[in-house]
C-alpha cells in the first residue's frame, strides 16, 4: 500500500467517545461540546491503517532546524513539535510568528504539532488560548495539540484546567485539533489515571520515556498502554530521550547505545500496535535535582548510530512528510 493510500483511508479503529455514544465520565471543569461527524473524521484520519507510525522530532527551541536536516534522509519527519507557553497576555507579534509558523509547516508538508506548557496555571489567559485556536484554523490538515501536564498542582485542578483548554479550542471552531494527554507514568507522583481529563477531552494518549531501558518494560508503562487500548485511543510517544546511556562519537559507543537503549526502544515499538506516532527529542546534557545527571542525547553526533536510526525509519511502518502530503 502506498503512502497516499495509507493516508487516504480513514481508520475506523479509533472512535471518539462522542461518536460511539460511550458514557462520558464526570470530570471537574467545564462541559466539552461533542465532536461533529466531520471533526471526528478529521481527527481519525491522523491514525493511518496497517499499524503505520508517524515519525517526527520532539521540541527543543533553537535546535530543531539542525535535526530536521540531520534526520531527514529518505524519511523526512512528518512533524517537528513546537513549544507554546500559555502564561501572560501575548502581543500581536506572537500571533504573527505563530501564523507564519503554521503556514511554514503546512507549506513544508508537515503536520502542525504544538506542545502547550504552563508552569503557573493562574497566569494563563484564555483569550490568548482562543487566539491560538483561531490561528490553527489556517491549517486545512488535522493538528496535534499536547495538553500541559500541570504537575505543579493537584490532579483535580490539572484536569479542570486541561478540560477548560479543550473547551476553549472547540468554541473557537478548531474542530480539526487532536488533543494529546501525555504523561510519564513511571515518574507520576500518583496513579497516572488520576490526571486523566476524560475521554471527551482526549484523542491520543501520550507517553514520555527517558532514563534507562527499564522504562520500556516498567509495569506503569504497560498499564498505560493497556488503558489506551481499552479506551480505543492511539498512543503518541511524545518525548523519547536517551539521556542515561552515553552516545559518544565512536562505533563502540554506538553499539552500546543501540544495545542499551535504542534496540529496546525498537523492540518496544514493534510489540505494541497501539503506538502510532513517535518523536525523539535531542536534548543537551544537564543536571537535575539530587545530582541526577542527564547525558547529551543528540544522536547526530554519532554517524554509526545515525545510520542505524535512518535504516529503522525507512521501514514501511514509518510515515514521514511525504506520506502526510499524499493524504
Amino acid at each position: 500500500m502506498t503512502a497516499a493510500q495509507r493516508w487516504g483511508v480513514l481508520c475506523g479503529l479509533w472512535l471518539s467517545a462522542a461518536a460511539c455514544g460511550a458514557a462520558v465520565e464526570r470530570m471537574p471543569g467545564p462541559a466539552i461540546a461533542p465532536r461533529t461527524e466531520r471533526s471526528t473524521q478529521l481527527v481519525e484520519s491522523l491514525v493511518a491503517p496497517s499499524r503505520s507510525i508517524l515519525q517526527g522530532l520532539g521540541a527543543r527551541p533553537n535546535d530543531n532546524a539542525v535535526h530536521v536536516a540531520h534526520l531527514r534522509g529518505e524519511t523526512p519527519p512528518a512533524f517537528v513539535t513546537t513549544v507554546l507557553r500559555l502564561e501572560g497576555r501575548a502581543d500581536a507579534a506572537f500571533f504573527e510568528q505563530l501564523d507564519a509558523h503554521v503556514r511554514a509547516e503546512v507549506d513544508a508538508g508537515r503536520l502542525v504539532v504544538l506542545d502547550l506548557r504552563a508552569d503557573d496555571l493562574a497566569a494563563c489567559d484564555f483569550a490568548h488560548v482562543a487566539r491560538i485556536a483561531e490561528t490553527l484554523l489556517l491549517s486545512a490538515a488535522p493538528v496535534f495539540v499536547r495538553l500541559p501536564d500541570a504537575w505543579q498542582t493537584s490532579p483535580r485542578s490539572a484536569v479542570a484546567f486541561q478540560r477548560a483548554l479543550v473547551a476553549t479550542f472547540r468554541r473557537a471552531g478548531a474542530e480539526h485539533v487532536a488533543f494529546i494527554w501525555s504523561i510519564d507514568p513511571v515518574r507520576s507522583p500518583t496513579s497516572f489515571m488520576a490526571w486523566y481529563p476524560g475521554d471527551d477531552a482526549v484523542d491520543w494518549f501520550g507517553l514520555d520515556l527517558s532514563g534507562s531501558r527499564a522504562v520500556f518494560v516498567a509495569p506503569p508503562t504497560e498499564a498505560l498502554l493497556d488503558e489506551a487500548a481499552t479506551r480505543r485511543r492511539p498512543v503518541f510517544l511524545t518525548r523519547l530521550v536517551c539521556d542515561r546511556v552515553p552516545i559518544g562519537t565512536t562505533d563502540a559507543e554506538a553499539r552500546v547505545a543501540i544495545a542499551e537503549w535504542f534496540g529496546p526502544l525498537r523492540h518496544f515499538v514493534t510489540r505494541h500496535d497501539v503506538i502510532r506516532a513517535m518523536a525523539y527529542e535531542p536534548t543537551p546534557a544537564w543536571q537535575g535535582g539530587a545530582g541526577e545527571i542527564h547525558r547529551d542525547a543528540h544522536i547526530d553526533r554519532n554517524e554509526t548510530l545515525m545510520h542505524w536510526w535512518r535504516q529503522w525509519l525507512r521501514a514501511p511502518r514509518f510515515v514521514g512528510a511525504e506520506g502526510v502530503g499524499a493524504r
